[in-house]
């Protein structure tokens, strides 16, 4: 009998929060209705949503990562302070990232405990994204093809070879 009434009082409170909060679709007829909320003062080339869209990464090129709530858009933290980072994963454990330093090995770190590990993937520039169970790792780049590694060691779970001579860069995606 609790059970019924602890559903009936959520459901209201979502139909409520449902109807305050109501965000139409934008379409040409409402476009201008958009209004600018927050301006960068930094190059920003890819935005990395965490897997629960609560943050989101601002990768730039050669410059640290900041990472910001997505609602509010306050600052959460800045990773790879005075590193040339080029790409960034959210894990959906939030104190896993990984992100790769132009010219330099993949990184993946445990914030919580300190702890990281390279992988060396022999490519400059891989872009990299994580599973959203937080086991693999997908890497790839140009004339690297596709890796799937253990987020966990690094271990080599599968590889795609694109062959010789085949050239081109691969964005990985879970």
């Amino acid at each position: 009998f609790r059970l019924a009434w602890l559903f009936i009082a959520i459901t209201a409170v979502a139909v409520l929060l449902a109807i305050k909060f109501h965000r139409e679709p934008i379409r040409r007829e409402n476009l201008e209705r958009l209004q600018r909320l927050d301006e960068f003062d930094r190059d920003v080339y890819r935005l990395v949503w965490s897997h629960d869209r609560s943050r989101m990464a601002f990768v730039g090129w050669e410059m640290p990562v900041g990472v910001c709530e997505t609602i509010t858009l306050w600052p959460v933290r800045t990773h790879g302070e005075g590193r040339k980072l080029i790409e960034f994963a959210f894990s959906p454990d939030e104190n896993v990232v990984g992100w790769v330093e132009n010219g330099q090995p993949v990184e993946i770190h445990n914030l919580k405990t300190g702890r990281f590990f390279t992988l060396d993937t022999g490519d400059d520039q891989c872009s990299l994204d994580i599973s959203t169970d937080g086991r693999l790792l997908a890497v790839g780049g140009y004339d690297l093809g596709a890796m799937i590694v253990s987020a966990i060691d690094g271990r080599l779970v599968h590889k795609l070879d694109t062959g010789n001579g085949q050239h081109g860069g691969m964005t990985m995606c879970f």
